[in-house]
């Protein structure tokens, strides 16, 4: 669960106190549906029991403990301190009552935003009705995979099976091609039910090219970029993107571990996307989630 302290660092007074006064304060009252002035260091930090003094204690001890970082150090050293200010209860102080209430808030309105993908890579197709109508029951999307064991060293459906597949989607359909050519077949999948088409960087010849030929066919134009390509390939071309897809495997193969380390990727895409004003694109992961 991440701390509502890094979604808020951009306050307009980044001090502790300035945390402390003008973003948990209110977020609080906000919550409780109390006016600002009931709001103090008790409904920030838990019933500890501490007097009401203890709000100076905490500014002084954890601006002392982060130095000049600001709320940057609040996350490591910082933390150390307030546990101790809160005298044992609470040596954790993410485990303060409300500090849970609002962290538990915040992911809730993130899982609200985000669209469930299922795949169907590992499905009996021997009852693909009903594979597809379980997917259903859990996603928003239905993800189809599709391999031609040339872009990648796996092979998964063809393109009459592809279309069989999307025919029988009660959901609308996320297509990922991860196959040579690309270019030239991603036409081919713009069915009535798909949602949107995602092409690989790496596999095309003119990405912009493509992803406007998928736009034109009233479909989500989507593009991946595999573990070793940079992100720094899709700065220039947001506006042509409809949804951004980071690798977080090798592609070709299910059952691969996370890579934690494309996060930064995940995490700079995010930021030119809210830089630049794109807060309609997509932004998606595929593998080992």
């Amino acid at each position: 669960m991440g701390s509502p302290k890094i979604e808020e660092r951009r306050a307009l007074d980044p001090s502790v106190a300035g945390y402390l006064d003008n973003v948990l304060m209110p977020r609080i009252a906000q919550l409780h549906n109390q006016p600002i002035d009931s709001v103090g260091p008790r409904q920030i930090l838990g019933e500890t029991g501490q007097e009401s003094g203890i709000r100076n204690q905490i500014i002084g001890g954890l601006t002392g403990a982060v130095g000049g970082q600001g709320l940057t150090g609040l996350e490591n050293q910082g933390q150390n301190y307030l546990s101790n200010v809160l005298g044992g209860q609470y040596l954790d102080p993410t485990q303060s009552p409300v500090y849970r209430s609002i962290a538990d808030s915040i992911t809730r309105q993130a899982q609200e935003a985000a669209l469930r993908s299922g795949d169907i890579l590992n499905a009996n197709f021997d009852d693909l009705p009903n594979e597809i109508r379980r997917v259903a029951e859990v996603s928003d999307l239905l993800h189809l995979d599709v391999m031609d064991d040339i872009f990648v060293p796996n092979f998964t459906f063809s393109l009459e099976r592809s279309l069989e597949i999307i025919e029988l989607s009660t959901l609308p359909v996320d297509v990922h091609l991860m196959v040579a050519e690309v270019d030239k077949k991603a036409a081919s999948y713009a069915a009535k039910n798909t949602a949107s088409i995602t092409v690989h960087y790496e596999a095309c010849e003119d990405p912009i090219a493509t992803l406007r030929s998928i736009r034109n066919s009233g479909k989500r134009a989507g593009l991946a970029i595999k573990p070793n390509t940079p992100v720094a390939v899709l700065e220039e071309i947001l506006e042509e993107i409809d949804m951004i897809l980071v690798m977080t495997v090798e592609p070709g193969f299910g059952g691969q571990s996370f890579m934690e380390a494309m996060m930064p990727k995940v995490q700079q895409a995010r930021h030119w996307l809210t830089q630049k004003g794109f807060t309609d694109t997509w932004l998606q992961v595929d593998g080992g989630v």
